[in-house]
Formats: C-alpha cells, sequence, structure tokens
C-alpha cells in the first residue's frame, strides 16, 4: 500500500478496509471480529470515523495530545496514578498503564465525536537519552497514547498495547519478501511491470505454502493465547498530570541567561536615553509596552460564513492549506483596506508600508461548503486544533463500538515461513529422469515442390500435417522422483508402482520405476 511522495493517507485507508471487507465477506468472517492495526499516521478522529464506517474495529496510536491529554476523564484517570505495569520480553522498557474505558473524543472543527476506549502509558525517560521518537515528553515521563474499539472484557489494557507494539513482526515478513520475491525489483523498471511481477511473486508465494501445507503432517494454523505479564504497583498520585500542549524542558535555564526586564539597573552606570535605539536593542526592549498583536482567536465568522476582521472588515477565502493537525481555509484581506485602517499595527504587526493584506488561516467551516483546492483531495478534513470562538462544536451522535463475541483474546497465525521452507527443500531434493524410446522414422519423401524451392509460407493444413506426431512412435515418459505421494495427489499427478504405456504394436508395455516416483506421458 505504499505511495510515492507524501500520498493520500484517506484514499489508502479507505482501499486497505475496502479490501478488508471483501476478504472477509469471502471467507464469511464477522466484521465485528475485525481490528485494523494502525500506526500514528491515522491516529486522528477523521481516520478513526472512516475506519468505523467500514464496520470494523480499530487499534491506533492516537498523536492528538493536546486533546486527549487535556480531556477531564484523562486527567482524573492518571492524576491518580497507575497501579500495574508491563514489559514487553524483548524490551528492557517498563511501561504504567492508565486504562479509560469509554471516552467521547470530540472533534474541534464541530465533526462528529468517537466513542472509543483510550490506553496511556507512561515511561521514564533520562534526559541523557534525549528526545524521544514518540510520546509526549513531560516532567521526565514519556506519555504514549493507543486508542482501540476492543472493550475491557475482551482484551486488558497490556494486551492492547502488547498487541500494537506487536506489529513490528512485520518487518521479519518483509525481511523474508526481499529474500524470496525478487523479481519486481530487476527484471522491469516500469512501474506497471514491478506490480505485475509483484503480484505473481505472492501468487507464487501462496501456492508454496499450500504445497508445503501437503508435505507436513501437523496443522499449519497456531492457536496462541495472547498473555502479557502484569506487575501490580503502589498507585503514586501525579499531582500535575499533563496536558499535551507544553513539554518541559530537559535542562534548566543557564545562569548566563539575558535579564529579565524588571531586573533594576545598576546605580553606577548612567543611563543613556539619547542613545538611539539599534536594531539589535530594538529586540531586547521589553513586550509589555507593545500591544498583543491580533491572532486568528480574534477573527469571527458570521452565520452566513463569512470571516470579519477585529475592525469588522469580511475578509475573502482563498485557498485550502495542508498542516500535520488538520487542513485549514486561508483568508485574505484586500491590501488598500489594511493600508487605511487605523488597527494596521496591531493586526499586520508593520510600521511600515504594507505589500499584502492581511492573511489568516482558520478551521474549515462544517456548515458552509469549502472552495475548491488547489489539489484534488478525498479525504475528509483532519481534526483542527483551534476552533473558531463563533463556530462552537455542533452536538451530534456519537459512533457506537462494534459488537463482540468472544471472552478471551487468541492470536492465531499460519507458520507460513515453516510450510514454503518445506517445499522448497523437497524441490531441491529430486531428480527428474527424461526417458524416450526412440523407434526409426518412416521414410519420407525426397521430392521438393515448386513453394518450397521458393519458400512460399505454408498454409495451416500443411503445417499442422508437418508438426503432427505420427501414431506409431511411442510417447516419452518423464519420471521424477522424491516426490512425496501427497504432494502428487495434490497437483492431481498419478502415483503408481508402474507406468504404463501402449507399444505401438497395441500391446502394453510395462516400465519399472520406484514407489514414490511419479510419471505421465506427453506429445
Amino acid at each position: 500500500m505504499a505511495q510515492p511522495g507524501n500520498g493520500h493517507r484517506a484514499a489508502l485507508l479507505d482501499q486497505g478496509c475496502t479490501q478488508i471487507v471483501a476478504l472477509c465477506r469471502a471467507v464469511r468472517v464477522e466484521l465485528g471480529s475485525v481490528v485494523v492495526r494502525a500506526d500514528g499516521e491515522f491516529g486522528s478522529q477523521a481516520s478513526i470515523a472512516q475506519i468505523a464506517g467500514h464496520q470494523v474495529g480499530w487499534l491506533i496510536r492516537a498523536k492528538d495530545y493536546a486533546t486527549l491529554l487535556a480531556h477531564p476523564d484523562v486527567r482524573a484517570v492518571v492524576s491518580r496514578g497507575s497501579a500495574r505495569t508491563m514489559q514487553q520480553p524483548d524490551s528492557p522498557i517498563v511501561r504504567e498503564l492508565f486504562d479509560v474505558p469509554d471516552l467521547e473524543w470530540s472533534r474541534l472543527d464541530g465533526g462528529p465525536s468517537v466513542r472509543t476506549r483510550l490506553i496511556v502509558t507512561r515511561t521514564a525517560w533520562p534526559a541523557a537519552w534525549g528526545k524521544p521518537a514518540v510520546g509526549h515528553l513531560h516532567d521526565g515521563f514519556v506519555y504514549e497514547l493507543f486508542v482501540t474499539s476492543l472493550p475491557p472484557d475482551v482484551a486488558s489494557a497490556a494486551e492492547i498495547v502488547s498487541l500494537y507494539l506487536g506489529r513490528g513482526a512485520l518487518e521479519a515478513t518483509l525481511a523474508q519478501e526481499d529474500q524470496e520475491m525478487t523479481t519486481d525489483r530487476w527484471i522491469t523498471h516500469r512501474a506497471l511491470g514491478q506490480d505485475l511481477f509483484q503480484l505473481m511473486s505472492q501468487w507464487v508465494w501462496n501456492h508454496r505454502v499450500v504445497l508445503g501445507q501437503a508435505l507436513v503432517a501437523e496443522a499449519a494454523l497456531r492457536v496462541t493465547p495472547w498473555e502479557v505479564a502484569v506487575t501490580p504497583i503502589e498507585p503514586t498520585p501525579i499531582e500535575a498530570p499533563p496536558d499535551g500542549r507544553t513539554a518541559t524542558p530537559d535542562a534548566p535555564a543557564t545562569p548566563d541567561a539575558p535579564a529579565t526586564p524588571d531586573v533594576p539597573a545598576t546605580p553606577d552606570v548612567p543611563a543613556t536615553p539619547d542613545v538611539p535605539a539599534t536594531p539589535s536593542a530594538r529586540e531586547q526592549a521589553p513586550s509589555e509596552s507593545e500591544p498583543e498583536r491580533f491572532g486568528p482567536e480574534h477573527f469571527t465568522r458570521d452565520a452566513a460564513g463569512q470571516v470579519h476582521c477585529p475592525a469588522g472588515q469580511i475578509l475573502r477565502p482563498s485557498e485550502i492549506r495542508t498542516r500535520r493537525s488538520g487542513d485549514r481555509q486561508r483568508y485574505r484581506a484586500s491590501l488598500p483596506i489594511c493600508a487605511s485602517c487605523p488597527q494596521v499595527t496591531r493586526c499586520c504587526a508593520s510600521t511600515g508600508p504594507l505589500l499584502q493584506g492581511r492573511v489568516v488561516d482558520l478551521p474549515v467551516a462544517p456548515s458552509a461548503p469549502p472552495p475548491v483546492p488547489q489539489e484534488p483531495r478525498s479525504r475528509p478534513a483532519p481534526p483542527a486544533p483551534t476552533p473558531s470562538p463563533s463556530l462552537p462544536p455542533t452536538p451530534r451522535r456519537p459512533r457506537r463500538l462494534p459488537v463482540w463475541h468472544h471472552a478471551s483474546l487468541l492470536w492465531t497465525d499460519l507458520s507460513a515461513c515453516a510450510l514454503r521452507r518445506a517445499f522448497v527443500d523437497t524441490l531441491w531434493s529430486e531428480h527428474v529422469e527424461f526417458e524416450e524410446v526412440l523407434n526409426p522414422a518412416p521414410p519420407r519423401s525426397t521430392r521438393s515442390s515448386r513453394d518450397r524451392r521458393a519458400h512460399r509460407r505454408a498454409t495451416w493444413v500443411e503445417r499442422l500435417a508437418r508438426n503432427a506426431r505420427d501414431p506409431r512412435t511411442n510417447s516419452p515418459t518423464l519420471v521424477v522422483h522424491g516426490v512425496p505421494d501427497a504432494l502428487a495427489r495434490l497437483v492431481g499427478v498419478p502415483t503408481s508402482c508402474s507406468l504404463h504405456h501402449e507399444n505401438p504394436d497395441g500391446s502394453a508395455g510395462t516400465e519399472e520405476t520406484g514407489r514414490d516416483h511419479v510419471g505421465g506421458e506427453g506429445g
């Protein structure tokens, strides 16, 4: 499912869910027992709503730390402290677990909320380790968020986290694919050709699994209880739980930091008010006397969807900007209006001549259809971090969790690697003999024709007559040694202690072979 460049997450996720639903219907699996596991790229409300629209569950690492960690229910659970920890068998990291069984994850742009289960993990993170790759750093701890549709009676918090972290096993499968399926890389340099040979390689991959299953006696499916070791601890209340917006500094401020503006000047140094302010002195001037600049929160939107600046002027919408936190609608004010506005200093933060009017990015209005963007996109708008004050989120009916019918969590997989190796090892141990009984061919006429002398094209009747096998000649026999009977029966090749063929005189001849030999006749 990889795409060049940044790709389109919404279209990619919809395509994957559609294929999963089609596969479940083909093998008659209930959609309520299917969980889509995705990484943090899809950890937003829009992606979860898209997955829930296909009637399947989800297990995703959430990335909206500002909204989830600031939720009152989450802060209440985290502040009480954790009563249990978990540790992966192949990792020294110990995680504290916080479980929020039912959380209504609201969207700031007025979209439908998502009711999900949230699991928060807390890991000690020394300053010597540097900045963590994932998670939110606060007071020497890294907080990670996992959202899932699995209720607590189906899987515990430790099982959910371990199930998500177990997705690293996919790397081993990709490594095996690089070793066994190399034709899509060297046989062509075209994208369509690589896709074609990738499908052919997967077809061979699947047939090796089926043929390998015919060689082994044990069952191919493995059922493993997904159990995770959990250590109970004494809960320690957390006085200052994280809010997800600001991370604590890794190191205290250095003593040679610049002095604050309220530090009085020493009496032995005379003040020099006559010296003009240099650009560097202007940057170090105190900001208390400067007026606060108008931010996006000072711009309002009326009932008709028009955006007004603090001076009451109307801004026109332009393009839609894509950001990591969600799509934003860009609004622009005309240059003549901003140049003659008395609040231009606070709005545009410029004392010189303006080159353009004020530009502000606001969340896409849910009531009014957005203008056509510069590039076509088919995905819905992800959540926006800061809504407009005049547009409170519209209350809508939250999505419900799917219905589950399992009492325990079991991991069922296929020992495909062992099956493929069993078939390949058996294939290399086979020995093939090709025998053909040579009989004297009947004499042919040496007379030629004018068409043959002129090398004219032969008709189809002449070609078929020339290439037809003489019924008086024997059929060649192909003998393959070392093929197990189960594999021969699977591919439909007869096995026998002797191979029978018909002699030219009509009598039955016999060729002795071995017990595990496979014989066949071909023209």
